[in-house]
């Protein structure tokens, strides 16, 4: 009666031993399927980090775009009737008058200013006609009166464009209805006036030329900072991704590994159960 007490429970144990290796074949076989998706998650990232590290690295930056000119100054005769039409007398302010012969300088002229001076006439000899001016300057007086201003000067110090919009403006000016109004009622000093306002119209816009060409410049320059600056943090993160890309196919590697001896494990014990139950049956 005990020996078949003992053989009961000899095989009671061989049971017991063999759910419990099969239970732990089946869980090795959960945690194998675990491990390959991690695996597979990993090769996953690895190939995504080296492709974006790779595209950041092909990075190129952007062309900068060409700086704007500003448009070439030009002096219009419109504004200068603004300047000096009659207001009212309780508004009127001190009237326009031409430079006084303490701040002319007298200077020989070349051959620009001879020209200069020649194209100026054309227009003044026809504005005296048409304004009906009682004693009209004659030519050579007309030339000297400029030989006396700092005409010359002014034309050396700024571009030929300077000149030929000069001859321009004071052409379009002198014509205009309104300024001969004014000269038929007695306004005197139209001329110099004229000169006057259309150079400092002129550096006016030169200076606005100039901010507005340097601002276009610094735009330029801050595009190809911003884009060097870009390039710079994309190649910085193509350096990370590929950092972390070796990482994960490292860490593939290694879980990989895991999955190899997980796998021989579980072979190892479906092999012991198969040998062990008929041994132990023979027993």
């Amino acid at each position: 009666m005990s020996t078949g007490s003992n053989h009961f429970n000899h095989r009671q144990e061989i049971l017991t031993k063999t759910s419990s290796g099969n239970l732990e074949v089946f869980l090795l076989g959960i945690f194998k399927w675990i491990v390959i998706v991690a695996m597979l998650i990993l090769i996953a990232a690895a190939l995504w980090l080296g492709g974006a590290g790779i595209f950041q690295m092909a990075h190129m930056p952007a062309t900068p775009p060409t700086p704007k000119l500003a448009p070439k100054p030009s002096v219009l005769a419109s504004g200068f009737y603004e300047v000096v039409k009659p207001v009212p007398v309780s508004e009127q302010p001190q009237p326009l008058q031409p430079p006084t012969p303490a701040t002319l300088v007298a200077d020989a002229s070349d051959a620009a200013f001879k020209a200069q001076s020649e194209s100026l006439w054309l227009h003044v000899s026809k504005y005296q006609t048409d304004c009906g001016v009682a004693s009209p300057l004659t030519k050579g007086d007309f030339l000297e009166s400029l030989r006396l201003t700092p005409l010359k000067r002014i034309l050396e110090a700024r571009s030929a464009d300077f000149a030929i919009d000069q001859v321009a403006f004071m052409k379009s000016t002198l014509s205009s209805a309104d300024i001969l109004k004014l000269c038929k009622s007695g306004r005197g000093g139209l001329f110099m006036a004229a000169l006057e306002f259309h150079r400092s119209g002129w550096d006016k816009q030169v200076q606005e030329a100039h901010a507005f060409e340097t601002r276009e410049r610094a735009k330029v320059v801050a595009f190809e900072e911003r884009e060097r600056a870009e390039l710079m943090a994309s190649k910085a993160n193509a350096y990370k991704n590929f950092l972390s890309a070796a990482i994960a196919f490292g860490l593939f590697m290694s879980v990989a590994m895991v999955l190899i001896f997980a796998r021989v494990e579980s072979n190892l014990r479906g092999i012991q159960s198969i040998v062990r139950i008929p041994t132990e049956s023979i027993e």
